[in-house]
């Protein structure tokens, strides 16, 4: 049985997306789930398509298994009841974008937003969005005894791999939530998450740019790739001095000898954490 309050990542997207989704269930036909380009070109695929699979095997409801790019400014939005929006950086959205959102939220339509990498910039952008096309509205925290935290899983946490509790933000219309947004990033290592939740063991490369810990996969038996650098924990997006030099370090020789490694089971199941694998200078 799945541990909801160590699955953030799959709670939040499969309670958000039954949500959408439930509505549109009796139509018969396969539910699609709207990737949005916004502020002319801007888009991320960052999401994870897996929990679509697993709207349909845990549930009645029969979802596409990819998400589709669709423009915010174009009418094509409004055949999709479920969307999610994510990037990273600073954006504004067009006049266009900004009339299609407001209406198809009022219509009955359901997003998903996160900020990318935990994106200040996109965080304080999208806020601002919301505020000009709702402003009488508010994005108000989520509270815990929301009917959408018992959707799928009862859950009374939201516990974060790296310590604390994550908060989620909504938007409410006619006494419906239509908006969901993480300021913390949803989407970065989705599949990593998913797969964590399922207990299957996982390598993960991640850069330095946050202190170790974070984002990791919970759980037994994963390796993590993660290389010590004196700037760690700076926090960039665009790493123009070093040139992603903590992600260089790390070498492909490591990446398979950790494949090999879990496919061979040879890990200990003992491990009450990530094994750290730190890659060393060459």
């Amino acid at each position: 049985m799945i541990k909801p309050r160590f699955k953030l990542i799959f709670i939040i997207l499969l309670s958000t997306a039954l949500t959408a989704l439930s509505a549109d269930e009796g139509s018969g036909d396969a539910v699609e789930c709207a990737n949005l380009i916004y502020a002319g070109t801007k888009s991320s695929v960052c999401f994870s398509e897996e929990f679509l699979s697993t709207v349909a095997s845990e549930t009645s409801i029969n979802t596409s298994r990819k998400f589709k790019p669709v423009k915010l400014g174009e009418k094509e939005i409004f055949r999709f009841p479920f969307a999610t929006i994510t990037g990273e950086g600073a954006f504004t959205l067009t006049d266009e974008e900004r009339n299609n959102l407001k209406l198809y939220l009022e219509k009955g339509g359901f997003l998903l937003a996160s900020a990318g990498c935990s994106s200040k910039e996109w965080g304080s952008s999208f806020a601002h969005e919301i505020e000009t096309i709702f402003p009488d509205r508010k994005l108000a925290e989520v509270p815990m005894n929301h009917p959408i935290f018992r959707t799928v899983f009862d859950v009374d946490r939201l516990d974060m791999s790296h310590g604390g509790e994550a908060k989620l933000l909504g938007l409410t219309i006619g006494g419906k939530i239509v908006l969901v947004y993480s300021p913390d990033g949803l989407n970065d290592t989705g599949t990593m998450h998913l797969a964590a939740a399922a207990r299957t063991p996982c390598v993960a490369i991640f850069s330095a740019r946050e202190w170790p810990g974070m984002w990791f996969p919970y759980g037994r038996g994963h390796q993590v790739l993660r290389a010590r650098i004196d700037c760690e924990g700076c926090g960039l997006i665009d790493c123009v001095e070093h040139k992603k030099e903590c992600l260089n370090r790390i070498q492909v020789s490591q990446v398979l000898d950790a494949c090999t490694q879990l496919l061979n089971e040879q890990l200990p199941e003992s491990s009450s954490r990530a094994a750290e694998c730190y890659a060393t200078t060459t």
